[in-house]
């Protein structure tokens, strides 16, 4: 059998952003299958095939007894499928009533015998390798015997020695030197201010970068100087980031260009005026909203407001209700509201006072902040193929990441530091991703995590 490439997906997340690939190595391919056969013109509705898949530990491939296949017009995934087969106990597989055209066509198997698997036509394990068949009038298309091999995981890391280091890498790769682009800047020992960051940072592709309140890290100054940026904005006030690291950031800009700041009396004004502004530059499509006490909600929620034309709105979760400024906004919006978290993260009261302003309400929540993620993620993500990882106990990393999500349009997934809780383990094997990237060190979370090593509870 001969040898055919297997991609890497984060390079095609990267291509597909106009960025460059945070990956550190290609993957290895596996050997086409023989079986599938040389494309022939097909009647379209009258498609048919059996599916194997590679036992757990080697052996004869046998026949999946569970799985489906999906049928997407070239260049529509994701998406919704035009047609779709279930697999029945022994493998056999027939779609029919498709009209003529191309299609990229999706194999998974969900077979317990082992882990559940998916593959594009004609054995690639990433979608955007993926062959078109062609369907025509007058002949059916047989794919015989379509063989999975066993469920492969491609893993990357994305660190630096520090959080402000592991901010300028995630970066680095996808701006070249003197890019000429526009630079968030974040206090990287709080979160609060910049948790509405990141949504704003992945609608305007502009890297986001940390400093202190009083000053700018040496990887910070070495990134700014490489990149040479047209444009400089701080997010939160002077106590955040001081008026001397803003003077201290105008001198990498060209000529009289001033930084610009964002900011509000606390974290929630400062959230409002982020919303705004994103508002006013291009309107919203909804709105996430998240408390503004805690971090894992907000920076979950990131990848998918910026993903979808959305921001994130930061509230105080533990009031009954909300304050005038932040009713009055929501209002005057008048866009669908997402909140995000349980009722011991956003109140029941809020949510309440939210709906009587007569906006469309939903809310995703999971039991613990890892299972909120996980929430995210399926809804807004459902046929993704790859994503970040960040412990679920800090949030520098999962905040400088978040913006490069968003425009790539994969999710965060967190984790504990050295193990990963089972839900997620779960979600990793259901949700058929083939490829994840770490986000920060060892320390944030370890190569066990890496290994998927699940907890113990």
């Amino acid at each position: 059998m001969a040898p055919i490439r297997k991609g890497s997906l984060i390079a095609s997340l990267a291509a597909a952003a106009v960025l460059a690939s945070l990956a550190t190595a290609p993957a290895v391919a596996r050997p086409a299958d023989d079986s599938a056969g040389a494309l022939e013109p097909a009647l379209s509705g009258v498609i048919t095939g059996r599916l194997f898949i590679e036992p757990a530990g080697g052996g004869a491939p046998v026949p999946a007894n569970a799985g489906y296949v999906n049928l997407y017009p070239a260049n529509a995934w994701p998406g919704a499928a035009s047609g779709t087969a279930t697999v029945d106990g022994s493998g056999n597989f027939a779609i029919t009533g498709q009209p003529a055209g191309n299609y990229d066509v999706e194999f998974v198997s969900t077979d317990t015998r082992n882990l559940p698997v998916r593959e594009w036509f004609n054995d690639w394990r990433f979608h955007f390798d993926a062959q078109a068949i062609t369907l025509a009038d007058s002949t059916p298309y047989n794919f015989g015997d379509v063989v999975l091999g066993e469920r492969q995981f491609n893993s990357y890391r994305v660190a630096g020695e520090n959080r402000f280091a592991t901010a300028v890498e995630i970066g680095r790769p996808v701006s070249p030197d003197g890019a000429d682009r526009h630079v968030i800047i974040v206090n990287g020992l709080t979160f609060p201010d910049a948790l509405s960051a990141g949504a704003f940072a992945g609608r305007e592709a502009s890297p986001m970068l940390m400093v202190t309140s009083t000053s700018i890290p040496s990887e910070t100054l070495a990134e700014l100087e490489r990149l040479d940026p047209y444009a400089i904005t701080i997010i939160g006030g002077t106590g955040v980031v001081s008026a001397a690291v803003e003077a201290q950031l105008e001198t990498f800009l060209p000529g009289p260009q001033s930084v610009e700041r964002i900011a509000g009396l606390d974290r929630y004004a400062t959230s409002r005026a982020v919303v705004q502004l994103m508002h006013s530059q291009l309107a919203l499509s909804s709105i996430f909203v998240a408390t503004g006490r805690d971090y894992p909600d907000a920076l979950a929620a990131v990848p998918a407001a910026g993903a979808y034309g959305a921001a994130v709105l930061l509230v105080n979760g533990s009031a009954a209700s909300l304050d005038d400024a932040t009713r009055t906004l929501i209002d005057s919006l008048d866009r669908p509201v997402t909140i995000v978290g349980g009722t011991g993260s956003v109140s029941a009261g809020i949510a309440s006072q939210i709906a009587g302003l007569g906006v469309s309400v939903d809310r995703l929540q999971g039991p613990s902040r890892y299972e909120t993620a996980l929430a995210i993620a399926d809804e807004f993500f459902p046929q993704r193929e790859f994503s970040y990882i960040a412990t679920g106990t800090g949030f520098a990393d999962a905040l400088a990441i978040g913006w490069l999500a968003s425009v790539q349009q994969v999710p965060i997934t967190l984790s504990r530091p050295t193990c990963v809780p089972l839900a997620v383990l779960d979600n990793i094997h259901d949700s058929l991703i083939g490829e994840y990237s770490l986000v920060g060190g060892t320390g944030a979370v370890s190569d066990d995590v890496r290994s998927l090593v699940p907890c113990s509870s």
